[in-house]
């Protein structure tokens, strides 16, 4: 079963602000790519969360690598 994901103010903020960034400097197609992957990769941590690499343990931080110029933290576990 997935799990939810949720967004919080921050992620959302930093993934619009990298969404704008694409579609100024490299244009629809980039951006239209990027996005999709991202999405295909939360739909993947949804899945499977313990997919990403430790990052941080004690506070339960995974990472993703989405491009390698963006990489997708997320916590796990969290109540």
């Amino acid at each position: 079963m997935a799990k939810v994901i949720v967004w919080n103010r921050r992620a959302s903020d930093s993934f619009n602000l990298i969404i704008e960034y694409l579609q100024q400097e490299w244009g629809d197609n980039v951006t239209r790519n990027f996005v999709i992957r991202a999405y295909k990769i939360i739909e993947i941590i949804a899945e499977n969360p313990e997919i990403g690499t430790v990052e941080n343990h004690e506070k339960q931080i995974r990472g993703f690598v989405i491009t390698k110029h963006n990489t997708l933290f997320y916590r796990t576990g969290i109540n």
